[in-house]
Parts: structure tokens; sequence; C-alpha cells
């Protein structure tokens, strides 16, 4: 009779070779020949590149097993070569069963099959996505801006990250786009990931416009962290030069012009909060509730003035 010596076995993922053991009783005076079927569980595969293969003194027809026995062995063995991968995953079984004997033996009713499993030693990482800043800003003739979401570690295995755009009441897709569109894919170990905005460069004078991007969902190996949002400002550059001008700012009409002596003064026709900052963002002059904002000491260039924290200009000094 020919039977497994163990109705089930298991053997750690990373454990690379487990023995197979089956007994013939009584011990045959001759050589005989097993078929042992393999059938694969769900999500396990055959060869060097799959989960497992085997070796040993055999060959593999299809999904069978054919051993080779000698005469007066009562044990025969075979070996299963276990690869080791870096996949979380559900342990994995392969229902071994001897089908055929030969040598004058018959197969045993009891064990005449062996349930192995494959227990899985990985687990996933899951790393904590934010994005670097809360806060970005561009003018609008930047053209792109890069946008920065940052992992607290490397990702294990491939991930993704979708994003949604929440747009101010007067900013619409014909004002920005990205690249990559809202769905981010990453590839295993990043420690951070990029997309591009791509900033429309109109000819309207208007207020600055604010775009909110929120990260709503992630793959399973990725947790959404408590800097899930970026507001992102395009500064309006139009309307720049410093002559008079009629800037609309809260309902209110306000004034914006030089001294006409043109001596570094820049004049409101109202009192108002004024910043000066560099191209960059930097703040190099912050004021309230002033009428007038000196600029003399301001090297020539190009530089951003925001009025009441909601509009903006470009400022040139020559």
């Amino acid at each position: 009779m020919v039977s497994f010596v163990q109705p089930t076995g298991s053997s750690i993922e990373s454990i690379g070779m487990q023995l197979i053991s089956i007994r013939i009783s009584p011990a045959l005076g001759v050589t005989s020949m097993v078929t042992i079927k393999a059938t694969n569980g769900l999500g396990i595969t055959y060869g060097t590149l799959g989960d497992y293969t085997t070796i040993s003194g055999l060959t593999s027809v299809g999904d069978s097993i054919v051993l080779n026995t000698r005469a007066l062995v009562s044990i025969a063995t075979f070996i299963i070569v276990i690869n080791d991968d870096n996949i979380d995953e559900s342990n994995e079984n392969i229902a071994f069963e001897i089908v055929r004997a030969t040598g004058n033996t018959s197969i045993s009713a009891t064990n005449r099959q062996q349930i192995f499993t494959i227990i899985n030693n990985d687990t996933t990482i899951v790393r904590n996505v934010n994005f670097a800043q809360a806060t970005q800003s561009a003018v609008e003739d930047a053209g792109t801006a890069t946008v920065q979401i940052a992992l607290n570690g490397a990702l294990n295995g491939a991930g993704q990250i979708v994003l949604k755009a929440n747009r101010g009441t007067e900013l619409s897709s014909a004002n920005f786009s990205t690249t990559p569109a809202l769905i981010i894919n990453l590839t295993s170990g990043l420690t951070q990931a990029n997309f591009t905005i791509n900033i429309i460069d109109d000819t309207l004078g208007e207020n600055d416009e604010t775009v909110n991007f929120v990260i709503v969902r992630t793959s399973p190996n990725i947790n959404i962290g408590s800097a899930s949002q970026l507001s992102f400002t395009i500064i309006d550059n139009d309307s720049l030069s410093i002559g008079i001008k009629e800037l609309f700012i809260n309902g209110k009409a306000i004034k914006m012009y030089p001294n006409p002596n043109n001596i570094g003064i820049l004049h409101f026709s109202d009192a108002v909060d004024a910043e000066i900052m560099d191209i960059q963002g930097k703040q190099l002059i912050s004021v309230e509730k002033t009428t007038e904002l000196n600029l003399h000491n301001l090297a020539k260039g190009v530089y951003i003035i925001k009025i009441e924290g909601t509009v903006s200009r470009k400022l040139i000094i020559e």
C-alpha cells in the first residue's frame, strides 16, 4: 500500500526546502513508480518565478510528479523548493494526491492525499503619506509648480494615492491642470512622490485663486497622514505696472499709485494691510493699516505685493 506519511504538512516561506515522505508498506522487491498529482490552491504557482518547485529523483509531467522508487525501500521522498518572495499574502496550499502506483502495490484509502501549506512570512509595512507643505503658491506666469508628497519610509510594494482638487469659486479647470492626473502610482521603495501643477497664464486682472488638494484614498500599504491637504494659490500677474491701478478688495475699490516725485513711495487711497514678497514667496516687508509703503530699500527687480491678504500683483522696480 502506498500512502503519505502525514495527511498535512507545512513550512514557513523562508525555510527554502521541505521534504515530503511517502510510505510503501510492505516494501516492494522491485522498483516502482508513484505518480502524484499536485493541485495548486488559490494564488499559488509552480515554477522558478512562482511559489515553489520540486526536485529529488522525479520529473514533473503537467500537473503531476513521477517518483521512481528503489526495491526494498519503505519510505520514498521528494523535495519542495519554496521561493521566499517579499509579498504580503495569505498562506498558500498545495494538494498532493497519489493517483497511480506500479510494482504490484495499491494506493491506500487513507492518507492518499497531503495538504501542504506554505506559511507567509511577509508583513506589509504600512507607510503614512502627507503633503510636504500645507501651503504653496506660484505666480500665474511661472508655468509649473512641483508639489511633493512624502512617505515616512520606503514603500513596501507598489502603491497608489488618489487626490481630489477642490477649486475656489473663481478658479476653473481652464486655470490649471496636473501631471500626472489626480491618481499617482508609486513603485516599491519610494519615499516620496511629486506631481506638477500646470498653470495657465491668462490676461485677466483678477484676485488670487486657490485650489485645495486633498488625499482621499490610498492603497492598503499606505495610510493617510494628518497633513492630507495642501492649499495652493495662483498669484495673479496681470495689471502689473505701478501706474494708478484700481483694485477691488472685499467689495471696495482701492487705488494704488506711486509717489509723483518717484522717490520709492507707493500710496493707497485707503489704509490697507500690505506685504512685499520676492518671487519665491519670502516676505520682505509687512505693514498694517497704512496708506503708503516705502520701497526705497528694495533693489531693482520683480516682487509680489499682496493687499489685505487676498489680492496680489507683480511689482516691478526699475
